[in-house]
Order: C-alpha cells, then structure tokens, then sequence
C-alpha cells in the first residue's frame, strides 16, 4: 500500500514538474515551439496552468484569445471602413494574427475551429506572416505566434485538427492532475525565462542529440517528421532554461518526454539482450568521462550550477558507442513518460467533471437545450442539468474528491 501511493505521488509531482516546465519552455522559444496543446477540461487545474503561463510572461507580450468562430476579418484582417472613409482611400484594419504578432494565441475549445481557422494559424506558424489580398489590399503583417491549443475534447468528439497539433510542440495532458498538483507562478523561474530567451538562440545542439532525437523518433512509430525537429528546438531551449550553451542529455530527455512521448504509437524494439555493455556504459554520455560535458549536465528539475566556463569547441566527437547509449537514454526517457500517461476518463466521468465544474463556478444552467445536430453541446447541457440546484460549496466539493478518485 504504500509503494503503490509513493508511486501516485511520483507521478503526481512528475505531471507537476512537466507542466512547470512546458510553460517556461513555451516562453523561452514561443516561435520555435509553434505551440502548446493543453488537452484538459475546463476546470482549476487548467486555470491555474494559465495563470503560471500568464505569469512567466514577458511584459508587454501580447496575449490574444481566438473566439472560437472567429471571422476571416476578425482574424486575418479586413477593410477598416472609418478610417478608409476618412482617408479615402483602403485602409488595412489588423486581424488578431497580426494583433498578436511577438505574443500568444489562446484558442479555447480548440478542438472545435473551423477548417479554415486552424488552416489560418497553421499558415501563421509556418510563415510568421500573415497575407491578405482582399477588397482592393494586398499586404503582408508579421504574425509570429505561438499557438496554446486548449483541448477539452471528449474521447468520441471530434479531434483538433491534426495540421495543427503537428505544428505544436509541447502536448500537455491535465486531465488526470488535481488542483494540489497544479504548478504555482514563481518569480525566480520568471527571471530565468527572461535570461534564456535572449540566451536560446546562441545554444548549440549536437549532431549526437539530433541523430539520438530521430531515432527516438522512429522508434516510437512518430510518423511526423517535424517532431524530431521540434525535439530538437525543446531541448535547445531547455538548455537555454538551465544555463547551459550547448544541450546535453537530460534536454534531449525532456525533450523525448514532452514532444515525442505524447505522439509514440508503439514501443520500441527490444534491444539485444546478446549485446555486452561496456562496464562503464550505465555512466551515459554526460557524465565526467565524456568531454565537453562533465560539467554541465543537471536533471530537469533543479536549478544549474554556477560555471565560469564555456564548453570547448574542439569537443572530440562521440563513439558509436556512445552514440548509442546516448539514443537508449533519450528513447528509455520517452518510453518511461509515455508509460505514465494517465488513462482518460470515461466520457460519464468527463461528463460529470464538466458539470460540477459549471455548477461551481456559474450555478444553474440557463439557455435552450442544444438541438441534436450538436450532440456534444447537448450532452454537457443535460449533465450540467442533471446538477441544478446543488450550491457551489457542494458542487466543487464533490468536484475535488471525483478529481482525487481518478489518481
């Protein structure tokens, strides 16, 4: 029994930490990252996630929520008709892909944007600008966003446009976390944020952490090839994070855990069990006996120690061998994440969460019931029905110990 709640409290503090470190990661290289998916529900958990991201924020960084049926004006741009009359001539009014150009995009229910939305902001992401030729304008705005993707779909709802989430690097799963998991704002890490954005771009990555990061990435079935590039613009950043000037192995390994993990689609093929390992090999390519990096390598979670030096450049190049066991690590790190991922909830149980939630927060449900056309929104509309009357205090009650049930 209490193995088996050391492991609960393991995992627990694990989802903390991975969701500590997504939101800082996402501010150090936003563009880079192309994004988040955050798949969770409506809820604390969620809040207090947006409330860390907010809070790491640089000031002055842009913060634009995607009304979820946004027009092509309201998102692209159009003809601003005050300022055209006045002028006499087409003037350009900036949609919210322009508005938010340096800064963050925040879809809510993203999972629900029309086809030609989520092609919008794949096309933002991949250009960095936005094109409008309409109504007599042709211009081009920068729009370098980054996309958070709040993902509340329910097991049989329909999926966020695949496009989209490709483009995303970090997938981050909340559902299974309680409000006690949830990670707090920190103004240290703040500050550390700000030091490694203007340091990510200096980072240096390996041609031994790109070669262990492909791998890992067709060892786990990830049939994109933009997440092995993503892996590699993660782990750049987590070294960055940490203070560091060139990636090691634990940034290829959070990198594993946050990118590819969430996207595996089998296990990896068992590894010979005929093959010797040297007798230094548990060692991996980090620690003291492998050059250039002795003393640099920090685990995920703990601050970087001080140094007054640079790795060298003349770094002799690793072995095979080395190579290899660099590739085990980072495919055993994303094999171990992939493994903890926390089953979904049935949709009753989804279902109920969303309920106490509403009822939580806004009370008795009001409006018109949803039509059969909209399935979903009929079926949150019934559970949240199927509460009315029960006070706040009680719903959020019973709202937190369903959420403790589900660890």
């Amino acid at each position: 029994m209490a193995g088996t709640e050391a492991r609960a409290e393991s995992r627990a503090e694990s989802r903390s930490t991975d969701a500590l470190l997504a939101a800082a990661l996402l501010l150090v290289d936003p563009r880079g990252l192309g994004g988040v998916r955050l798949q969770a529900q409506a809820g604390p958990v969620r809040d207090a996630w947006l409330a860390l991201l907010r809070s790491l924020m640089p000031a002055g960084m842009p913060l634009q929520r995607l009304p979820q049926h946004a027009s092509d004006d309201r998102l692209l741009g159009g003809i601003d008709l005050q300022s055209t009359l006045a002028a006499g001539r087409p003037v350009l009014q900036q949609g919210l892909l322009a508005t938010a150009d340096g800064g963050l995009l925040l879809a809510a229910m993203a999972e629900r944007l029309a086809p030609s939305t989520a092609a919008y902001l794949c096309a933002a992401l991949d250009q960095g600008e936005v094109r409008v030729e309409r109504d007599g304008i042709t211009a081009r705005t920068p729009s370098r966003v980054a996309v958070v993707a709040l993902d509340e779909a329910l097991p049989d709802d329909t999926a966020l446009s695949s496009a989209l989430a490709d483009r995303l690097a970090l997938w981050l799963d909340l559902s299974a976390c309680s409000l006690r998991d949830a990670p707090q704002p920190d103004d240290e890490l703040r500050a550390t944020v700000q030091q490694a954005r203007r340091a990510v771009a200096d980072v240096r990555v390996s041609d031994e952490i790109i070669e262990a990061l492909c791998a890992a990435t067709l060892a786990l079935g990830v049939a994109s090839p933009r997440a092995a590039w993503l892996a590699v613009r993660v782990a750049r950043a987590s070294a960055a994070l940490f203070g560091r000037e060139q990636a090691v192995a634990d940034d290829a390994a959070l990198a594993a855990r946050l990118v590819l993990a969430p996207r595996a689609t089998q296990q990896p093929a068992p590894a010979d069990a005929g093959a010797e390992a040297e007798p230094e090999s548990a060692k991996g390519p980090d620690t003291a006996d492998t050059p250039g990096t002795a003393d640099t390598t920090v685990t995920p979670d703990t601050p970087p120690p001080p140094t007054d030096s640079d790795a060298p450049d003349d770094t002799v190049p690793a072995t095979p061998q080395q190579v290899n066991e660099l590739e085990d690590r980072v495919i055993d790190a994303a094999v171990a994440a992939s493994k903890q991922l926390p089953d979904k909830p049935d949709n009753v149980t989804l279902l109920k969460i969303y309920s106490l939630y509403k009822q939580s927060t806004e009370g008795d449900v009001e409006g018109k019931r949803p039509g059969f056309t909209d399935m979903v929104g009929r079926a949150k509309y019934d559970a949240w029905a199927a509460v009315k009357g029960k006070t706040g205090d009680d719903a959020m009650q019973e709202y937190v110990d369903l959420i403790e049930s589900l660890k």
